[in-house]
């Protein structure tokens, strides 16, 4: 049988990794909302490699819903992890 102890680290390290896509998923909303408000933004960049990187490699609005799925994949992983620490009486 498992260790308790093995579910209550293992939730919580779920649950900082879920925050930290949910973080993760804001800044990438963020630039695509900066990138569409303000279009030239991004021109000041001189390295290709870090514009792609900051604004998505082709398409701003897929990069966008991508930051809304990784918060959604993030919101999910936490919500499990607590309900694996409501399950086993961690709370």
């Amino acid at each position: 049988m498992i260790s308790p102890k093995f579910f209550d680290l293992g939730s919580k390290f779920v649950i900082v990794l879920g925050w930290l896509l949910v973080v993760i998923g804001v800044l990438k909303i963020i630039f695509y909302l900066v990138g569409e408000i303000r279009p030239g933004t991004w021109n000041k960049i001189k390295s290709p490699t870090i514009k792609k990187m900051l604004t998505g490699k082709v398409n701003r609005l897929v990069f966008g819903l991508g930051g809304l799925i990784t918060i959604l994949f993030g919101l999910g992983s936490i919500g499990i992890a607590y309900l694996i620490r409501h399950f086993h009486g961690l709370d």
